[in-house]
């Protein structure tokens, strides 16, 4: 392949990463935060019955009667469109981006961290669990402030976002349960297929390796909707309870939890965090999550046509023998 194809590739591949990251971040993390905390509003409409003037026989007057219907809305977060749209009227085109800053700084810390105490630790899944944990728990409350951000219609600095030391401590729990959910989902998910690829031996039909097969996607499915998204929308919300009163939610927010909780004076306890995430909001949730990995696998679709046309424009007709040999060498490795 000549250098100009080599460049043009990696160019393209660039650009899809880049895309990728940035539809992760907007769909995935703050759309998603958005939704975890959106509360159900209503609209009251009112009622007019039309009565005719009495000067003139053309005229309708329109008098508003003492029936009203309340008429819920339809949530903000209930389309990536809907959405979207609401992010830009509110920040402008980069409020889609909202709080990007502080998260690279908490990915950063968190790989930092995750580094130094992994040396030291050994690489044991116990190790490991004790390094993301020690990690997480280190970097909560820069995290919280990153809810904070892509959840809050002002644009503070990072360090007017920083909570208080009481307050950091409200997040140290929800944190840990959100990585031990995590860890036992992957723990889990791990032993399924290990599970699997052993019974494979003792049965021959195509019927049982197929459902072997499907069982550890099956666990991670379950983990995913009943164990990781749970945790998650705790934190989120523990995370929300502590934002300041002065600041204004992107969304509706009932700051109250459903009357369980007085702002500024009681504490949302993880009970009271998830009690009052109600069934619609969790499958809104979902299908963010759902339309997120849609969208990323039809962008993987692209990439791979847009990559074979290049390939094929650099390489002209060396490409097929190229991809018969790539392919005889995995049918060899796999057999």
């Amino acid at each position: 392949m000549p250098l100009w194809g080599v460049a043009m590739i990696a160019v393209t591949t660039i650009a899809f990463i880049l895309l990728a990251m940035s539809l992760e971040y907007t769909v995935r993390l703050v759309m998603v935060n958005l939704a975890i905390i959106e509360s159900p509003s209503a609209t009251v409409v009112k009622v007019y019955e039309p009565l005719k003037s009495e000067e003139k026989e053309n005229d309708v007057l329109y008098v508003e009667i003492e029936e009203t219907h309340v008429v819920p809305e339809k949530p903000i977060t209930s389309s990536i469109r809907r959405t979207m749209g609401h992010l830009t009227s509110i920040g402008g085109f980069t409020a889609r981006w909202r709080g990007v800053g502080i998260f690279i700084v908490y990915i950063m810390i968190l790989g930092i961290f995750h580094l130094v105490l992994s040396r030291f630790m050994g690489r044991s899944f116990l190790a490991n669990l004790v390094v993301d944990m020690a990690s997480a728990l280190i970097a909560s409350g820069i995290h919280c402030a990153w809810t904070h951000a892509t959840i809050s219609t002002s644009t503070k600095r990072f360090r007017d976002r920083t909570i208080t030391r009481s307050q950091g401590k409200q997040v140290l729990l929800p944190t840990a349960l959100k990585v031990l959910a995590q860890e036992a989902s992957v723990a889990t998910i791990v032993l399924s297929a290990q599970s699997s690829f052993k019974l494979k031996h003792f049965f021959t039909s195509t019927l049982a390796h197929t459902l072997l097969t499907l069982i550890p996607f099956l666990v991670a499915l379950i983990s995913w909707l009943f164990v990781i998204i749970p945790a998650h929308v705790v934190l989120i919300r523990k995370e929300a309870s502590l934002l300041a009163v002065d600041d204004e939610t992107i969304v509706p927010f009932d700051r109250t939890f459903g009357n369980r909780v007085i702002p500024g004076v009681t504490v949302l306890s993880l009970r009271d965090a998830w009690k009052s995430f109600g069934g619609d909001a969790w499958r809104r949730v979902v299908m963010l999550q759902l339309k997120f990995f849609a969208i990323v696998l039809g962008l993987a679709v692209v990439y791979f046509h847009v990559l074979l046309v290049e390939a094929w424009a650099a390489m002209g007709d060396a490409l097929p023998v190229l991809l018969a040999s790539a392919w005889a060498k995995l049918q060899t490795i796999a057999f």
